[in-house]
């Protein structure tokens, strides 16, 4: 009867010795885990508008849009969507997330400088930040 007590005492030791050391690591790596305080969800993307009064969305969609989405395929870039409405068209190219967002902001505002379009066509980025939408839509 000892015996059977001390082989139970011996298991019992085993196991809370083995979950205080769990508990002891679950606490270092918590306190080591990093929090923002305000953590940015948004995706890295930039969004490219062009405006050209007066034109319908074909126009827009033959003069501008085809000839803006062929120079921006490279390697950080995840997809590139674009619609085009009655004088106006937008372009919105999403990039992976180990990408720097102003670096790929840069780097589409050099290729946009170089794509001859027709005048009075002003295509322009739009100005980063956190889309709202993407807090509203996904709970």
């Amino acid at each position: 009867m000892i015996e059977h007590w001390s082989l139970f005492a011996r298991r019992i030791g085993f196991w809370f010795w083995r979950l205080i050391m769990l508990l002891v690591w679950g606490g270092i790596s918590f306190h080591n885990l990093p929090v923002d305080a305000y953590p940015d969800v948004a995706d890295n993307y930039v969004n490219i508008i062009t405006q050209w009064p007066g034109h319908s969305a074909e126009d827009i969609e033959k003069q501008s849009r085809f000839r803006a989405r062929s120079p921006w395929r490279h390697s950080d870039m995840k997809n590139l969507r674009s619609f085009s409405l009655a004088g106006i068209s937008s372009i919105m190219m999403n990039f992976s997330d180990s990408s720097d967002n102003s670096w790929n902001r840069e780097r589409v505002l050099e290729r946009l400088s170089g794509i001859t379009l027709p005048a009075n066509l002003t295509p322009s980025c739009r100005r980063t930040g956190v889309r709202r939408t993407d807090l509203l839509v996904h709970p």
